[in-house]
C-alpha cells in the first residue's frame, strides 16, 4: 500500500511459514551486501528467553509485555506458537526519517498493519514442507509435536492494494539471498534491472544505458549526462555512458561494470529506479566556499550530502576538498564536524558517560585498542569501539580483531554486544564509515589533500554520531609519523580538544612516541599473539605494548566517577593483572561471534640480521611497513614480521633484528631479497 506520495520510508513486512528461512535471508543480505547498509532490521519483542536460540530478539517477560502494551510502546502485537510478539512503536520515527525497515511478522497481522496507513510492502518467503521440516529439526528449538504444528499449511492471500512479492527459498542459501534482494529492490520501487557488463571502468561510478532508453532525451539534455538511481531507498548519481547495441544492453536495463557492482554491493538482476539527475542542492554553497567564504553547518551539510550521493563531478569535488585543506577556520571545523555527523550512523546510549579511544595511526603494531577496551569495559564504562581495516599498513585494528570474532556488525548487533559486555571492537564500515568517506578518500589520498583540520572534523564527527561523550586520542609523533614534530602535534592537540569542547565532548589528546613500533608483532596473527600475552599477564608479553595500553586505559578511567582523580592507571593495572580484562575480552568475543584463532604464524620464516655491530639509532617505520606488507599482510593473516631488537639496543654483526613470516617459500625469498636491499634499522657504531 504505497501511496503516490509516501511520508518517507518503507516498512517491508517479511512473512512466511516457520522454517522458510526468513531470518537467515534478512540477516545475511544485510551483513554481506553493501547496498543494504542504510536498511534497518527491526528486532521483534518476544516473550521468550534471550538465550533460547533462533533469531536475535528482545526478550520480555509477560508482565513487562503487558506494561509496554498499556503504555503504547508497540506498533503491533500478536500471539503465535504459545508466545507473544510485538514490533516497537518507534518504527514510525525511522519511516519519517526516510529509512527502509524490515520486520518479520505473522501473516495474520498484515491486514491490521495495513490499516495503520503506513507505507508498506510484503515479501513472502516460501519453501517446501520437506525442507522446512529439516530446518526446524536442525535448529533444535521445538519438540516433534511443535514442529508438526508449525508445518501445518496456512492458506493466505495478501490484502488487496498491498505490493506483494514471493521468494522461493527452497534452494541453496546464496540463490535465496539473491532472490530476496531482487524482491526487496522491487518492493522499493525498482523497475530497471541491472545487467553486468564485462568491462573495466576503474573507480568511476558509471551507468551504461541504451541510446533507446526511455530517459535518453531527458538525460542528454542535462549539462552533463548523469542519472540518479534509487538503491533500496538510497539515492546515488552515476555518470552515464551510452550503448548503441541491443546485444550488449537491452533498452530497458542499466549496465554496470563488475567494480561498480562490487563497490555498491549490488547483484545483476536487481531492479533500480532511475530518473535524470537533478542539480545538486549544495551547488551554491560549494561555489561560496570556492570564492573564499566561510560556510555554516547547513551549507556544509548540503555539500556533504551531495558529495556522498556523487552529485558533483570529480573536478568540483576535488576543488571543494582542496579549499577545505587550505582554508578552514576554527568555527568551520566545528560546523563541518556537525554536518558530517548528520550522515553517519547514529547510536544512542542510555548512559551519561560513553568513552572511546582513537589513534591517528601510522605506527606499525601499537595494537593497544584490543587491550584498552576490555580493561575499561571491565570497570563498567561503556566503550563502543568502531575501527578501520588496514589501508596502507600491515594490519588495522579491525583486521586483528577479526581473527578473534566477527567484526562486521550493524547497529543493532553493536547495541546487543555493548549491552552485554559494556564494549565492542568492530569494523567501522557498517557504522561510522560513510559514502562521503569513500568519495573523498578517492580524491584526498592520491592528491595528498588531507589536513589536520579535515582530520579533526572526520574523527570527531564519527565520535559525535556514535554518542561518545569522552574521548582520548593517541597522537604518535616522529619524523616518519603523520605528525612529524612536536609543533604540529601540539597544534593538533589544541585544535582537537577545543573543537571537542565546542561540541560538548571531553577530548584529551596525548602526544606519544612515534619513532618506533609498539609491541613485537607486525601483522594480524602476530599482533593477536601479543595482545593475548598482555591480557594473559604472561612474563614475555611486550612491555611497551602493556605500558601504553595501561596509560590510555588509565586516562579513560580517570573520568570514571568512582575512580579517584589520578588513580585511573592504578585501577587499569588492577583490572589487567587480576584477570578481569581478559575475562571481559572473552565476553566481548563471545557476543560478537567467536572465531578459531590460528595457532601459529606463517610456516616459512627467515631472520634479517645486523650487517655490522652497533647501537640501533633509528628504525625506518615506512620501510618496515613495506616489508611487512610484502609478506602478504594483512590479506594473509598469518604473514608479517616479529621484532627481535628495539631502538637503543646494541647488537653484534649477524645478530637477528627481526623475523619474517610468510605462507610460501617463494614469497619469503622475494621479501628477504627486498629487505636486504636497504635495512630498516640504522646502526650507530660505537
Amino acid at each position: 500500500m504505497r501511496s503516490d506520495n509516501p511520508p518517507c520510508g518503507l516498512l517491508v513486512l517479511i512473512v512466511g511459514p516457520s522454517g522458510a528461512g526468513k531470518d537467515t535471508l534478512m540477516e545475511r543480505a544485510l551483513a554481506d551486501y553493501a547496498c543494504t547498509q542504510h536498511i534497518i532490521l527491526t528486532r521483534r519483542i518476544i516473550t521468550r528467553p534471550a538465550d533460547a536460540g533462533g533469531e536475535d530478539h528482545q526478550s520480555m517477560s509477560e508482565s513487562d509485555f503487558d506494561t509496554a502494551l498499556k503504555t503504547g510502546d508497540f506498533l503491533i502485537h500478536w500471539h503465535a506458537h504459545g508466545l507473544r510478539y510485538a514490533l516497537r512503536a518507534d518504527i514510525r520515527d525511522d519511516l519519517a526519517r526516510g529509512r527502509t525497515v524490515l520486520a518479520n511478522v505473522s501473516r495474520k497481522v498484515v491486514g491490521t498493519i495495513a490499516e495503520l496507513r503506513l507505507p508498506i510492502a510484503v515479501i513472502e518467503v516460501t519453501a517446501s514442507r520437506e525442507i522446512r521440516a529439516q530446518r526446524l529439526s536442525t535448529r533444535g528449538r521445538e519438540t516433534t509435536s511443535d514442529i508438526l504444528g508449525r508445518l501445518q499449511a496456512l492458506d493466505w492471500q495478501a490484502p488487496n492494494g498491498i505490493d506483494h512479492y514471493r521468494v522461493d527459498n527452497g534452494v541453496d542459501l546464496n540463490t535465496g539471498i539473491e532472490r530476496f534482494l531482487i524482491a526487496l529492490a522491487r518492493a522499493c520501487g525498482g523497475d530497471t534491472p541491472i545487467h553486468h557488463l564485462p568491462i573495466d571502468t576503474g573507480p568511476r561510478l558509471i551507468g551504461f544505458l541504451s541510446l533507446r532508453h526511455p530517459l535518453h532525451d531527458a538525460i542528454q539534455a542535462l549539462p552533463a549526462p548523469r542519472v540518479e538511481v534509487d538503491i533500496l531507498g538510497r539515492p546515488l548519481v552515476l555518470e552515464v555512458q551510452w550503448v548503441d547495441d541491443d546485444r550488449w544492453l537491452a533498452p530497458n536495463a542499466i549496465g554496470l561494470a563488475r567494480a561498480t557492482l562490487s563497490r555498491l554491493g549490488l547483484i545483476a538482476g536487481m531492479p533500480l529506479q532511475l530518473q535524470p539527475a537533478p542539480p545538486p542542492v549544495g551547488a551554491p554553497a560549494l561555489r561560496r566556499k570556492l570564492r573564499g567564504h566561510s560556510l555554516n553547518e547547513d551549507e556544509f551539510s548540503s555539500v556533504v550530502h551531495d558529495i556522498a550521493d556523487n552529485r558533483f563531478d570529480e573536478a568540483s569535488t576535488g576543488a571543494f576538498l582542496a579549499s577545505l585543506a587550505n582554508h578552514l577556520n576554527d568555527n568551520e571545523v566545528i560546523e563541518l564536524t556537525r554536518a558530517r555527523a548528520r550522515i553517519a550512523q547514529t547510536l544512542h546510549w542510555d548512559r551519561p558517560m560513553v568513552v572511546d579511544k582513537h589513534s591517528m595511526g601510522g605506527l606499525p603494531g601499537s595494537r593497544i585498542t584490543l587491550i584498552v577496551i576490555p580493561i575499561v569495559a571491565a570497570h563498567g564504562l561503556i566503550i563502543p569501539k568502531a575501527s578501520s581495516r588496514a589501508i596502507t599498513s600491515p594490519a588495522g585494528t579491525a583486521d586483528t580483531m577479526a581473527l578473534f570474532a566477527d567484526v562486521e556488525l550493524g547497529p543493532d548487533d553493536v547495541r546487543r554486544v555493548v549491552n552485554g559486555a559494556n564494549g565492542c571492537i568492530v569494523w567501522n564500515g557498517r557504522l561510522s564509515h560513510t559514502p562521503f568517506d569513500d568519495m573523498t578518500n578517492a580524491i584526498v589520498r592520491p592528491l595528498d589533500l588531507d589536513s589536520a583540520r579535515m582530520s579533526v572534523a572526520s574523527i570527531l564527527s564519527k565520535k559525535l554520531a556514535a554518542g561518545v561523550t569522552h574521548l582520548v586520542v593517541d597522537l604518535p609523533t616522529g619524523p616518519q609519523a603523520k605528525l612529524q614534530n612536536q609543533g604540529k602535534a601540539q597544534e593538533l592537540k589544541q585544535l582537537m580538544e577545543s573543537v571537542g569542547a565546542a561540541l560538548g565532548m571531553r577530548v584529551l589528546a596525548r602526544i606519544t612516541d612515534g619513532t618506533q613500533p609498539v609491541g613485537r608483532g607486525i601483522g594480524p596473527n602476530l599482533e593477536a599473539r601479543d595482545i593475548l600475552k598482555v591480557l594473559g599477564n604472561e612474563p614475555d608479553a611486550p612491555r611497551d605494548l602493556r605500558d601504553k595500553a595501561l596509560d590510555f586505559a588509565g586516562a579513560l578511567l580517570d573520568w570514571a566517577p568512582d575512580v579517584a582523580p589520578g588513580k585511573g592507571r592504578v585501577r587499569a593495572e588492577a583490572l589487567l593483572s587480576g584477570g578481569a580484562a581478559k575475562a571481559q575480552f572473552e565476553r566481548i568475543v563471545d557476543l560478537q561471534g567467536r572465531r578459531a584463532l590460528p595457532a601459529a604464524p606463517g610456516p616459512f620464516h627467515a631472520d634479517i640480521t645486523a650487517p655490522t655491530s652497533g647501537r640501533i639509532d633509528h628504525i625506518d617505520i615506512w620501510r618496515l611497513n613495506s616489508i611487512a606488507r610484502l609478506t602478504g599482510a594483512p590479506g594473509d593473516t598469518l604473514a608479517g614480521l616479529d621484532l627481535i631488537a628495539n631502538k637503543g639496543k646494541r647488537v653484534e654483526v649477524g645478530q637477528p633484528l627481526y623475523r619474517l613470516y610468510t605462507s610460501s617459500q617463494s614469497t619469503l625469498d622475494r621479501v628477504v631479497a627486498f629487505a636486504l636491499t636497504g635495512n630498516a634499522f640504522e646502526l650507530q657504531q660505537e
